[in-house]
């Protein structure tokens, strides 16, 4: 299973963060050569090569791109993968805290498949096609159930939510503007994901769970695992789909 991702040298966004360790980790295991972006090290030692930059910095990604074209580096999956959430209520809203949320979900996203698209292809096989997978959220198409979020400090944005959804259009419109260039382009919308480092509170854990027919949070391996299945050979005819990972909660 995967078996094709052998070789394959795939970028990850984020991947210091828990779902990009752990996805970073599963490719290794799987023997993809790994290209990992974040301004955080790793800590983990299964990266091909790895750039400690911004990722919403355009001058340090396309410089970072430009080095893989000069080493030739063919690359055949991106996971834009890297998120960021703002927590503080709606009232108090900055335009700072807005546009970062916006910078991190949608232009990094955007200048990542546009660089990516940039790479040279002359040594893929024209029968191959390359894979870039979005990582969205459930709130991209769900509003928040706040009585989940009522008595924690993590409350759900408005524009966490809106810019996940939008990254969600974004998957559909590039999966049709790039298709000539063989490249797939689908997403992933995960629900909650319990946080073996940094666990969320036992309430909340409640209260989530309780809205979810499956009765509990997802853990990492399962958005893991469909992200992987996009990236391989074995989803070769989708584009422009979202595999939504929630438990059902969207079912309801």
């Amino acid at each position: 299973m995967f078996d094709d991702l052998a070789g394959k040298k795939i970028i990850v966004t984020g991947a210091s963060g828990q779902v990009g360790e752990a996805l970073s980790l599963k490719l290794h295991g799987l023997g993809a050569q790994v290209i990992g972006f974040d301004l955080k090290a790793p800590s983990v030692d299964c990266f091909l090569d790895f750039f400690k930059v911004d990722i919403c910095d355009e001058k340090s990604i396309k410089d970072s791109f430009r080095s893989l074209l000069f080493q030739n580096t063919e690359v055949h999956g991106l996971v834009n993968n890297a998120g960021y959430s703002i927590f503080t209520d709606t009232e108090i809203r900055t335009k700072e805290e807005f546009f970062k949320t916006l910078e991190t979900n949608l232009w990094a996203p955007f200048l990542f498949t546009r660089e990516f698209c940039k790479l040279s292809t002359t040594e893929i096989e024209t029968s191959t096609w390359r894979s870039i997978v979005n990582v969205s959220s459930i709130y991209g198409i769900l509003s928040p159930d706040f009585r989940i979020y009522k008595e924690g400090d993590r409350k759900n944005s408005e524009v966490y939510g809106s810019s996940k959804s939008g990254l969600l259009q974004m998957t559909r419109y590039f999966s049709v503007a790039i298709a000539q260039r063989r490249i797939r382009v689908n997403s992933v919308a995960p629900g909650g994901i319990f946080n073996d480092n940094s666990p969320q509170s036992e309430l909340f854990i409640e209260k989530y769970s309780a809205r979810v027919p499956m009765n509990r949070m997802a853990n990492v391996h399962e958005v893991v695992n469909p992200i992987t299945f996009l990236l391989s050979d074995l989803s070769s005819y989708m584009t422009g789909s979202t595999l939504v990972i929630d438990g059902g909660l969207s079912a309801l």
